[in-house]
């Protein structure tokens, strides 16, 4: 993915990792104590030892780049338990259903738990269970690269004083430390590099009505009975004669109703109605009465529709197509599982929403009438 940042245009080799960041960052997993789970009573040593674990533990999920911390996967809490054990050195780490389990002491099977930024004290018994001590078992994991390179950046002799993860960025992108001024900087724009381009205010658009940008006029489409076709089809049924015995296929009349189109246009607000004739507002009725056909529908499918640049758009049973606006043609998708959302000149924005579990993903996509692209311009997530 390319993104101007700061004037220049910096390639994002995996969108993908900011896309799980940011759904986990919305779903906000926590540990959840519950009135079944059994109450345990620290003693002394082991409340010291709890209160320098979720110390440490902060710290070092704080001090992880993004969007490395706000994954939610086990690989981050391997990755914080081997960072936290080259500080704490004498203590066991487990990763069980997506958590990090740090043991306080082994004779009274307790640990504390981590998920995200929240954590609380289990019963966990270590037998049968081999505690982590490097990331290998990780390798074939996604993102493995970035979590080792953390490790690795930390564990360094250069790292004693201080851990600089400015360099992990470049993993990201080869050119996003020339782009940006300094690490502060780096982040933010990692955090809103799913908005790739801005994007006008949501527009309205009427149902069954076809906008002309250029002029503002408005043009209604008409549809009139012209008819009907009848057609002798068989019926799949058997008759037999009762006279002479012999077995006949039945035929049954098919019956077509035929429209016609007549069009009229509004002109600046005038609620008077004037004849109008484009030819290339016959490819969408031919479509209109083909979808009413092949449904068996009693009414005409809604639409919306505008006509920018010579080009007439279209949003019809969730599909967005464009044709010509002046001439006879095809009408062509754009986009699938879409809708009008704006325009701004010769761009048409179009939105598409796709619910996943609890998360709902919405993006909006450029389509350029003159270029012919329809670009990725921003996704969000909402519950």
């Amino acid at each position: 993915m390319r993104k101007a940042i700061n004037g220049k245009i910096v390639t994002i080799d995996n969108v993908e990792i900011f896309q799980q960041a940011e759904k986990a960052l919305l779903l906000n997993r926590v540990c959840t104590t519950n009135l079944s789970d059994p109450f345990i009573l620290l003693n002394e040593s082991q409340a010291d030892k709890l209160k320098d674990l979720v110390s440490v533990y902060e710290a070092l999920y704080t001090a992880l780049p993004y969007p490395l911390y706000a994954l939610d996967m086990p690989i981050k809490y391997a990755t914080l338990g081997l960072l936290a054990k080259q500080i704490i050195d004498d203590i066991e780490i487990y990763v069980e259903d997506c958590s990090l389990a740090v043991v306080i002491d082994t004779d009274s099977d307790i640990a504390v738990q981590f998920i995200n930024k929240s954590y609380k004290v289990i019963p966990f018994s270590t037998k049968e269970k081999k505690s982590l001590t490097d990331l290998s078992s990780y390798q074939n994991t996604k993102y493995y690269i970035y979590f080792d390179y953390c490790l690795n950046k930390f564990i360094s002799p250069e790292s004693e004083s201080n851990v600089d993860f400015t360099d992990f960025y470049s993993l990201i992108s080869s050119n996003i430390l020339s782009a940006c001024s300094d690490k502060k900087d780096i982040a933010a724009q990692l955090e809103n590099i799913l908005r790739v381009k801005s994007v006008p205010k949501r527009g309205y658009f009427k149902t069954n009505v076809i906008l002309d940008t250029s002029n503002k006029r408005e043009y209604i489409l008409n549809f009139i009975k012209d008819g009907v076709s009848e057609n002798d089809e068989p019926s799949g049924m058997k008759c037999i004669s009762l006279v002479t015995g012999k077995v006949t296929n039945a035929v049954s009349k098919d019956v077509t109703q035929l429209w016609k189109l007549d069009c009229y246009v509004r002109e600046n607000d005038d609620s008077k109605l004037k004849n109008s004739n484009r030819a290339g507002f016959y490819t969408l009725f031919y479509m209109l009465c083909s979808m009413r056909e092949a449904n068996k529908l009693d009414y005409f499918p809604d639409f919306k529709a505008i006509i920018v640049d010579g080009k007439l758009i279209v949003e019809l049973d969730n599909i967005v197509y464009v044709a010509p606006s002046d001439k006879l043609g095809n009408l062509v998708p754009i986009a699938e599982g879409a809708e009008l959302y704006s325009i701004d000149k010769n761009n048409i924005y179009l939105e598409s929403a796709d619910r996943t579990g609890k998360i709902k993903e919405k993006s909006i996509y450029c389509y350029n009438t003159r270029k012919g692209s329809l670009e990725l311009c921003q996704t969000k997530y909402d519950i």
